[in-house]
């Protein structure tokens, strides 16, 4: 069997967490599985079916009064999870984000 090396731009950090995520204005709750600079991998809500393409808006809620939004893009859709592609001018929340993951899988 051949070794399949991972060549995403970003490395991926294992998380299980809970958000909201919002797509035209509509709100529903969604489970992430893991997180980079560049996106996320999610589990689909079960109240929606993402499209390609799609803007959200995903509210990260952390240790604190406030949550991390980020915006970002569907940038993938399968039988059981989604893709998304963080918008790339906001990476100082994005790293305040994985800050926040990084001290919780410390715990």
């Amino acid at each position: 069997m051949e070794n399949v090396t991972d060549q995403r731009r970003h490395p991926r950090r294992e998380i299980l967490n809970a958000i909201m995520i919002r797509p035209n204005g509509d709100q529903h709750e969604a489970l992430v599985l893991d997180v980079s600079l560049g996106g996320a991998r999610m589990r689909l809500p079960e109240d929606w079916n993402p499209r390609d393409g799609a803007n959200v808006r995903m509210f990260f809620l952390s240790d604190t009064s406030d949550a991390i939004t980020l915006e970002a893009r569907v940038t993938r859709v399968a039988i059981d999870h989604m893709g998304v592609a963080f918008a790339p001018e906001q990476e100082d929340r994005i790293l305040a984000l994985l800050d926040v993951m990084s001290d919780r899988r410390e715990l």
